[in-house]
């Protein structure tokens, strides 16, 4: 992994690797209908993130502690 070979805290390393399986911004969907855009595809993309990011994050987070150990 090219995350272990930065010179980087390993607190900043969780916290980076962390944030790269985090859901889609909540606000994504505001944004969308203020813009007149497509807000239903907005909030189809932040629900199906939170469910898959709900699954992930823990998976992710056993990964990372064990690579860092």
């Amino acid at each position: 992994c090219i995350m272990m070979k930065l010179p980087l805290s390993d607190m900043a390393k969780q916290v980076y690797l962390s944030m790269t399986v985090m859901p889609a911004m909540t606000q994504l969907g505001i944004v969308a209908k203020e813009a007149r855009a497509d807000y239903e595809f907005a909030a189809m993309t932040i629900a199906v993130t939170t469910v898959i990011s709900m699954v992930l994050i823990p998976c992710y987070i056993m990964l990372i502690s064990f690579l860092m150990a």
